[in-house]
């Protein structure tokens, strides 16, 4: 009988260990994994004591691109060039000079890479005409776009352009860049305020086309055959409407925003990641910047997780991403290119 009563005992005990082992695992599998950051290279400076035609010296950027191998072209749109730099953030080459001839650009408003013939495109500033070049920067092709793009595109193959027509029905269009025929619409899109002009992407990853829609905290997957919406998985960011006030200076009217935020979609390792940026401004005239943040999250399942802050100094806007990597532009305190890792 005693030993029956031990045996028990040991089954008990054995249970509540086995039980405190497996929800020890749980929760350990239900937490946030997070990722580390590394600055990879930061691209420009100040200018101060710089060489003339410094390489790394950057006017006005408006735009980054990678290619296949990693390498990364800056669109300088006050000099009127794009510049190629390696992995490392050493420079290649200056592509470019401002004209209307085979190889040279004029009012380029941005530049973007096809993945798939790695050719470089240049889009004008009024986004009627998008100039093909191989990466040596040899001119292999021009087109006359039916519509206005003025947000941003990316490629689908070598041959069909995705974007969204701002002109019109606002919808994601694929316009076959030979025939210069529409294939389909896809998701109807809010109306872009001014504000956040050019920061609306969209990424595809099986067979789902993902966008985050204006200032809203949300991202929004879409059947990439029938457009219609088959998931809205809200950001864990809290929503803050825009405000915007004008005022006056010496030269008349001008329009500040208070609160500026938006959500952008990316791959990253194959996986989905979100990219979400809140810029604040005080109530002063001139107004001053009173915060910037940039986080990234992570789809986990049906919900998106934090996994990091991006470090101080990283604000930027999102030019490309290739592999784990993240390419930033920006301006402030001077116009630069950073490229971080981001390591899971």
């Amino acid at each position: 009988m005693k030993d029956i009563k031990r045996f028990r005992v040991f089954i008990i005990l054995v249970s509540a260990f086995c039980l405190a082992i497996f929800t020890l695992f749980s929760w350990v599998a239900g937490q946030t994994k997070k990722v580390n950051v590394r600055v990879v290279a930061q691209i420009g400076h100040s200018g101060d004591n710089s060489i003339a035609d410094d390489p790394y010296l950057f006017s006005q950027i408006w735009s980054a691109t990678c290619d296949a191998e990693g390498n990364v072209y800056v669109l300088d749109y006050k000099d009127v060039c794009v510049k190629a730099f390696d992995q490392s953030g050493r420079f290649l080459r200056k592509m470019f000079r401002e004209g209307r001839g085979p190889e040279e650009i004029e009012a380029p408003y941005l530049a973007v890479i096809n993945k798939y013939s790695n050719h470089l495109f240049v889009l004008n500033m009024y986004g009627t005409e998008l100039k093909e070049f191989d990466l040596s920067g040899k001119h292999v092709n021009a087109f006359h776009l039916p519509h206005q793009i003025m947000l941003f595109f990316d490629f689908l193959d070598k041959d069909r352009l995705i974007f969204i027509n701002t002109r019109t029905d606002e919808r994601i269009r694929v316009l076959n860049l030979h025939s210069m025929e529409f294939e389909k619409g896809l998701a109807k899109t809010e109306p872009v305020p001014s504000v956040v002009y050019g920061n609306q992407r969209f990424v595809i990853k099986d067979g789902i086309l993902w966008t985050c829609h204006n200032d809203e905290t949300v991202l929004t997957g879409y059947d990439f055959d029938s457009g219609k919406e088959v998931e809205r998985i809200p950001i864990p960011e809290k929503y803050e409407k825009y405000v915007i006030d004008k005022g006056e200076n010496v030269q008349g009217a001008w329009w500040v925003a208070r609160i500026r935020q938006f959500a952008q979609p990316i791959i990253l390792n194959d996986s989905l990641y979100v990219l979400f940026t809140r810029w604040g401004w005080t109530s002063d005239k001139p107004a001053k910047e009173k915060s910037r943040d940039l986080f990234l999250y992570r789809l986990n399942g049906k919900k998106l997780e934090k996994v990091t802050d991006l470090p101080e100094g990283s604000f930027m806007f999102l030019g490309d991403t290739w592999k784990n990597r993240l390419i930033l532009y920006g301006s402030d305190p001077y116009p630069q290119v950073k490229i971080l890792e981001i390591i899971e």
